[in-house]
């Protein structure tokens, strides 16, 4: 297992057959941090018997104004490929995460469940039915598509609004699989 796919490392997203939520924007406004708060090594826990952990790197950019860059690690903690965006955002009381491979591309959305300074649980996998109805019904102006099993594969938010934003802060425990991804610290950063 890989940490980010597409956002925190495209590897995950291909490993888990993973779907992220994509939009124009980061979420929210910035949440700051401690420089080293979020900087460093992390594993990322396999979910499912027989898959292998995947190593990050996190990197301080602005951690006052909550930007960091991330990039697939070797089990020792060197990092490996491209670099990333990661954007530490806030709506409200809830904490999330956006990421994106490229400066012109999409962002990724994962809902930070809690964190410590040594673990981070995120949820990042959404549920069909609870995002459909919640498009149906006009809370998002967004396009889902699903895979032959019936998954999310491609959620697509054509803004995200700060309405939208509010929406899905108060309610993202009912529009995400339970399934979560813990990443736990492996090393300080350099």
């Amino acid at each position: 297992m890989r940490w980010i796919g597409l956002t925190v490392s495209l590897a995950l997203a291909t490993m888990l057959g993973a779907c992220f939520i994509q939009h124009p924007a980061p979420i929210g406004v910035a949440e700051g941090a401690q420089a080293g708060e979020w900087s460093g090594v992390w594993v990322a826990q396999p979910n499912r018997d027989g898959e292998e952990p995947g190593f990050f790197r996190v990197t301080d950019v602005d951690p006052a104004a909550g930007q960091f860059e991330v990039e697939e690690a070797d089990a020792d903690g060197t990092g490996q490929g491209d670099k990333m965006e990661l954007r530490l955002r806030r709506v409200g009381e809830q904490r999330f995460l956006d990421v994106r491979e490229k400066t012109d591309g999409p962002w990724m959305l994962f809902v930070v469940e809690s964190a410590t300074a040594d673990e981070i649980v995120l949820a990042w996998k959404p549920a069909a039915a609870p995002f459909e109805a919640a498009i149906a019904r006009g809370d998002y102006q967004a396009t889902l598509t699903k895979n032959s099993d019936g998954d999310v594969s491609e959620i697509v938010m054509a803004n995200l609004n700060e309405a939208e934003a509010k929406l899905l802060a108060a309610n993202w425990r009912d529009l995400f699989v339970a399934e979560r991804m813990t990443m736990r610290r492996m090393a300080s950063a350099d």
